[in-house]
C-alpha cells in the first residue's frame, strides 16, 4: 500500500510570505526608560534610559517605550517633557506606545518647564499612544 501525501505548496508560500510581512510589521522593539537610567544606556529592561526623551528620539513605527515609576521633568530645557517628532513607518497597524509601568505610578512633571511647557509635545506625530501616566504642572497635558 502507497500512500501519496499532497501538501498546499501554493497555498502554504503565500501563506508564509503573508505572515512574515505582518509579523514584522506588527512587532516592533520595547524600550525601557527609569529613573535611575541613564541615556547612554541601551534603553534595555536591564539598562534602561532615563528620560521619556530618550524614547521619542529613537523610537519608530511598532515601537513601546515602558516607562518606570518616578517623576519625569523636563531636562534639556526646550519646557517640554516629551517633546516627539513624526516616528518614521508609524501607520494604523504600527502604533508608537509610551506606556506608564504602573498606571499612574510613572510621572510627567512640568516642574522645570517654563510657563508654557507641554507634557506630552507632538508634532506632526500620528498613531502614538499615551497610556497610564500622571501629568502635572504643565500648561498643556498633551498636544
Amino acid at each position: 500500500m502507497q500512500f501519496h501525501v499532497m501538501l498546499p505548496t501554493r497555498g502554504l508560500i503565500i501563506g508564509s510570505i503573508f505572515l512574515f510581512f505582518f509579523a514584522t510589521h506588527a512587532i516592533g522593539a520595547t524600550y525601557h526608560v527609569a529613573p535611575y537610567g541613564s541615556d547612554s544606556n541601551p534603553g534595555t529592561q536591564a539598562q534602561p534610559w532615563a528620560h521619556p526623551q530618550k524614547c521619542a528620539d529613537m523610537m519608530v513605527g511598532g515601537d513601546t517605550c515602558i516607562v518606570k515609576d518616578g517623576t519625569y521633568n523636563d531636562h534639556d530645557g526646550d519646557s517640554h517633557v516629551v517633546d516627539m517628532k513624526t516616528f518614521s513607518g508609524a501607520g494604523p497597524t504600527n502604533w508608537v506606545t509610551f506606556r506608564a509601568e504602573n498606571t499612574h505610578g510613572a510621572v510627567i512633571d512640568g516642574e522645570n518647564a517654563s510657563s508654557a511647557g507641554r507634557g506630552f509635545m507632538m508634532r506632526d506625530s500620528d498613531y502614538v499612544r499615551i497610556i497610564g501616566f500622571e501629568i502635572k504642572r504643565v500648561y498643556t497635558g498633551i498636544r
